[in-house]
């Protein structure tokens, strides 16, 4: 990460202004590390005295008033926790005793702690960060305390919210006691520029959205006098004060500005008394104000490409949202329009069972960790967008406390969703209105501005569930910094289920959250209706090695059939994969030229066509495949099938249904500018056609003159169904 080509490649990732930004920056941070430059004071308590003109129980009891969920009565929430969401209430008691034996959880790690926690100290992995000046640390390194990903996690203090929910639920002083220990300690170790939790300015924001919670959940408690509440404060305003002066721009202006600028409108908003608030809470309104639309496309999809950052962004967005309103300065209309867009693509992607696929990088990040166990956290930024742009009551926990309504609605019966294409994001999603049967294509750019951050090399990569199981699924993210070898891998082509020429990647690393040449897409046609739904798309991410476009036909034949067409120009001597990675709950059986597909909801069979090479891998090294990552920082193997053509040219397609028997392959017909399918499952026949030019198909009752047809009949009723796809 740190050599002089990563380097080079950065620079040039930059515009000249951002350089010479960049290059001031550093000037100005060199300057106040040797003391020429004061820009506030360093002693917290001595900056609160900078910061307000007031004594700090005045300061406190404004910044309640504020607080967005203090209409409501501090009884009235404790009460709203004990009658609507008891397992809740279990869940934070038992973890915040936990906390106070020094057992904490980092990223679904138990790990155990000193009291108070070493804050440098990386607890998963056993490192620790240097004692330096943040200019000095350079956190890419894995070499030197592992992950830095795990240190930022304990020290974004997520865990003081269950403290402070534990002491308003019991109002037992222990937890108070533990939090404002920790929260003291933290303060004295942790400086302004000083050590690992100072090098991002997003860690910032994050503490400054669990610090202003967790003061509003222990108000009442005589535990936080004036000396203690002026430390936090003086801390809380350095932080806000940092993030103002090294907000990300320009390549690097992804979720992080939006989280940066979101954490300074919620300390500019609760605090409107504070030195430089005002310029602090205009330039965050602006930038959220911009930088929503520019994310989030109108179809409601991140430009990341990475789906657990849309759910990252539209918590921060929601939450920055009801501040809005309590203090009466709404954001514009366009900002509504793209959350509820993005709340409606959650949405299509989500199952019956609730799966979103982990499309794009994820490293499992909570702005507001409330709930020690959720499951999915797309349902509930879905179900908060609700409660606060719709009027719906919130049945979700976190979404009562985002839109700052402490009541429960009732589980409402889903919304039917329909198959429908996200064009300007980039995803078409074929599935029931139930959900039963949901698949994923990613056919979008590869990802956001010229470095790409999040994106993963998964261009017309398919994901698949049935009945609630995931089948084909995306392989995850698994770690950014400490293992480069397993960040390549989970990112490469050939851990999506797409296809792979030569072993290559479609687009090109040039480091951890650095893309060089890209893949480019174009989606051809879409077509939906009650026979079938229909997807052409290609990329040209191949040209660089001499191959020629990647054209992919997507089928699904409702309601059990799914089939893949796959063609890359100029491959004559090449080695033409397709990748196809099963969830690790699946286990796969070889049955002659075909594969059954064993898992609890949905039996399938494989069918690759025309004769090919199978090879399935489980647990390889990194660079041949067969791992999953459910989480951050953990890997699991799974089945992962690789179906090479054998032919020296052509197509290669694979046909994926449900049911104890596979289907029977009738004729296939591979030219030049055209193929035809014909395949026989249960009974029924299914017709599949493409062609360069309008021609004959030839079903049972007629002739149909088209250039993309789906047909299907059987022998008792010979009659044809057909759709011209053209």
């Amino acid at each position: 990460m740190g050599g002089w080509k990563w380097k080079l490649h950065r620079i040039m990732a930059m515009s000249p202004g951002e350089i010479a930004v960049r290059a001031w920056r550093a000037v100005r941070d060199k300057a106040v590390s040797v003391g020429i430059l004061r820009p506030y004071p360093a002693d917290p308590l001595e900056c609160f005295r900078y910061a307000w003109r007031e004594d700090a129980s005045t300061v406190y009891e404004r910044f309640l008033r504020q607080f967005p969920c203090s209409r409501y009565p501090h009884d009235t929430w404790r009460e709203f926790l004990y009658k609507y969401h008891p397992e809740h209430v279990v869940a934070v008691l038992a973890q915040a005793e936990a906390i106070l034996q020094g057992r904490m959880r980092v990223l679904g790690f138990e790990v155990q702690t000193e009291v108070p926690p070493r804050w440098f100290r990386n607890y998963v992995q056993g490192g620790e960060w240097q004692a330096l000046p943040a200019e000095r640390i350079d956190y890419r390194r894995g070499d030197v305390a592992g992950g830095v990903r795990y240190c930022w996690e304990l020290n974004r203090h997520g865990y003081f919210l269950t403290l402070a929910q534990a002491w308003l639920l019991t109002r037992d002083q222990r937890y108070a006691e533990r939090l404002l220990t920790d929260w003291v300690d933290w303060i004295a170790h942790n400086p302004p520029r000083f050590g690992v939790n100072w090098t991002s300015m997003l860690e910032c924001a994050l503490r400054i959205h669990n610090w202003c919670w967790s003061l509003w959940l222990v108000a009442g408690c005589d535990l936080f006098h004036d000396e203690a509440l002026q430390q936090i404060l003086g801390s809380l305003w350095q932080q806000t004060a940092e993030i103002s002066m090294n907000l990300s721009l320009g390549s690097s202006a992804n979720n992080h500005l939006i989280g940066e600028a979101a954490g300074m409108w919620t300390f500019s908003c609760l605090f409107p008394t504070a030195r430089h608030v005002h310029r602090w809470m205009h330039t965050a309104h602006r930038i959220l104000s911009r930088q929503i639309p520019r994310q989030i496309t109108p179809d409601g999809v991140t430009v990341e490409q990475a789906v657990h950052y849309q759910v990252f962004v539209m918590e921060m967005a929601l939450h920055a949202e009801s501040i809005a309103r309590q203090i009466g300065m709404p954001f514009p209309e366009e900002y509504a329009q793209r959350m509820l867009a993005s709340a409606q693509f959650l949405q299509a992607m989500t199952d019956c069972a609730g799966h979103v696929p982990h499309i794009g990088d994820s490293d499992d990040a909570e702005v507001l960790p409330f709930c020690p166990d959720e499951a999915h956290p797309e349902a509930t930024v879905v179900d908060a967008a609700g409660a606060l742009y719709e009027h719906a009551a919130p049945t979700t926990l976190k979404a009562a406390f985002l839109s700052a309504q402490p009541v429960r609605g009732e589980q409402s019966v889903k919304t039917a969703i329909p198959s429908c294409l996200f064009a300007e994001g980039g995803y078409a999603v074929m599935r029931d209105e139930e959900g039963t049967r949901v698949a994923v294509i990613d056919c979008g750019q590869l990802g956001w501005g010229s470095i790409a951050a999040h994106a993963h090399a998964d261009a017309l990569s398919l994901t698949l569930s049935v009945y609630g199981q995931p089948v084909l699924v995306d392989a995850g993210t698994y770690c950014y910094h400490d293992e480069p070898l397993w960040r390549d891998a989970f990112r490469s082509t050939r851990y999506h289920n797409t296809v792979c020429v030569d072993g290559k990647d479609q687009s090109e690393m040039l480091g951890a959250f650095l893309w060089g040449a890209r893949a480019n897409v174009q989606i051809h046609r879409w077509h939906t209706s009650a026979l079938a739904d229909m997807l052409c798309a290609s990329h040209d991410g191949y040209r660089r090695i001499g191959a020629g476009e990647h054209i992919r036909w997507l089928y699904w034949l409702k309601k059990d059939i799914w089939l893949a067409v796959d063609e890359v120009k100029k491959s004559e001597g090449r080695c033409v994969e397709q990748c196809w990675l099963f969830s690790q709950a699946c286990v796969l059986q070889a049955e002659g030229d075909r594969m059954h597909i064993c898992c609890a909801n949905a039996p399938l069979w494989v069918q690759p066509i025309p004769a090919v090479q199978l090879r399935q891998v489980c647990g390889a090294p990194a660079a041949e495949g067969g791992w999953v990552s459910p989480s951050f920082g953990k890997r699991e193997p799974a089945p992962h099938l690789f179906v090479c053509r054998k032919s020296p040219g052509g197509r290669v397609a694979t046909v994926f249904c449900k049911g104890e028997s596979p289907a029977q392959v009738r004729l296939w017909r591979d030219e030049t500018e055209e193929w035809e399918l014909q395949i026989e499952h249960l009974g029924r026949v299914w017709l599949i056609g493409v062609a360069g030019l309008p021609r004959s198909w030839q079903l049972p009752d007629a002739t149909v003159t088209a250039r993309n047809i789906v047909a299907t009949w059987t022998a008792e009723q010979p009659l044809a169904r057909y759709e011209v796809m053209d």
